[in-house]
């Protein structure tokens, strides 16, 4: 094994007869201009661009000239299995769940990223509905780009009780809604707020939800927020992130903060 130095940084390679063949995988370092230049060459050259003209920044072939004459140049090499991809726009189905705080939150921020993409977003919330919190002031701000709909009554009953009757009445016409939004082709992102709490209360089957969310739009992405995601529901995404708790606040003896918690 041999090690050469590359924009400041190692990367391990074999040696090859010919010269050194470096695979790396993650976005590429920055490069200066000459180099940026001569990728775009060979990959005009070569027919290396991704059928759509995007080649994917997570796997790429440099070829360094042999350590006698110490040169360096692009050759066509074969293509590893990660180095193109479309740009085919693919709706991705996303959970955020886990016992942190953050869950909401972060699908906010997603919510935000999009609206600066142009999308126009939905939030659905199926528990939320008692409370004003912040973002029910601010979605208002960014133009009619992002709508948020609290849906709930603001509390379920849990535990040993099955839910309130009322409360599983507002937990299906929330879904009936939620399913009109992904079906009406007027969003490119739907996001279902508490979500995951519904079905694990038994407020709404899964497999209804499973059934619904197969036959969205190709290109909507939706994000499913909340705590205990259903086993099916985490197979059926294409992302799914658990935030857990390491300290909070509330342990401390401090309160929901404004700002922070709503």
């Amino acid at each position: 094994m041999r090690r050469e130095p590359s924009m400041g940084h190692e990367r391990s390679s074999e040696v090859l007869n010919t010269g050194l063949l470096v695979y790396y995988i993650g976005v590429a370092s920055p490069v200066n201009e000459s180099e940026r230049s001569g990728a775009r060459e060979s990959r005009d050259r070569y027919g290396t661009r991704a059928p759509t003209g995007r080649r994917s920044p997570v796997c790429h072939a440099r070829f360094w000239g042999n350590s006698v004459f110490g040169s360096r140049a692009w050759i066509r090499t074969p293509r590893p299995p990660c180095a193109t991809v479309t740009t085919m726009d693919k709706g991705l189905l996303m959970v955020f769940t886990g016992n942190g705080k953050g869950k909401t939150s972060a699908a906010m921020g997603v919510a935000f990223r999009g609206v600066g993409q142009g999308f126009k977003v939905l939030m659905i919330q199926f528990i939320k509905g008692s409370w004003h919190y912040g973002e029910l002031d601010s979605a208002p701000m960014l133009g009619g780009a992002f709508e948020i709909r609290p849906m709930g009554r603001g509390f379920v009953k849990v535990g040993a009780e099955k839910p309130d009757p009322e409360d599983v009445r507002l937990a299906g016409e929330a879904w009936n809604a939620a399913v009109e939004a992904m079906q009406s082709d007027r969003y490119e992102m739907v996001i279902l707020d508490e979500l995951n709490y519904t079905i694990h209360y038994g407020m709404l089957p899964i497999e209804r939800v499973i059934e619904d969310l197969a036959r969205r739009p190709e290109r909507l992405h939706v994000i499913a927020t909340g705590r205990n995601a259903d086993p099916q529901l985490i197979e059926a995404a294409d992302l799914v992130t658990e935030m857990k708790e390491i300290k909070h606040p509330f342990h401390q003896g401090i309160l929901a903060q404004r700002g922070i918690d709503y």
